[in-house]
């Protein structure tokens, strides 16, 4: 048995890697799956270089039955130390996650959160009645 590198997995910069005997893909034991897991030097998985580009994406579904997006929301995915952040700056909020998808689904939680507790609010602020005309703007209530 051998450890062969599949492909590169480039939305996380990591690397796939798939065990082969005989050419053929096989499912790990447990003695395999504890050595690769405890061979810290040769896999951090997945590996965030802290030098990966920001780059924007835009959120069109909230994952809530009770919303919908009805503007796409920007977000800067900022990648750093094994961490990605999702940031909203129009909203100035922010998601967290060990991952793109993680921290897009904890900006997408923090958002509708946003929104219910502004709608709730009788007098508001400048910053939270910016916020609440933004989101008004850019999500439906279904």
């Amino acid at each position: 048995m051998s450890l062969h590198r599949l492909s590169s997995w480039h939305s996380f910069g990591g690397t796939v890697f798939v065990i082969m005997e005989h050419g053929d893909p096989v499912v790990p034991s447990q003695t395999d799956v504890a050595d690769i897991s405890s061979d810290d030097k040769a896999f951090s998985w997945p590996y965030f270089p802290s030098n990966r580009q920001q780059k924007t994406v835009f959120i069109r579904d909230l994952h809530d039955p009770h919303m919908s997006v009805a503007s796409p929301i920007p977000a800067s995915l900022e990648f750093s130390d094994g961490q990605v952040t999702a940031c909203c700056y129009d909203l100035e909020q922010f998601g967290v996650g060990g991952d793109e998808f993680e921290a897009l689904d904890d900006l997408r939680a923090t958002i509708v959160e946003l929104y219910v507790t502004l709608k709730q609010e009788p007098s508001l602020g400048p910053l939270p009645r910016r916020q609440l005309a933004y989101l008004a703007r850019a999500l439906k209530e279904t």
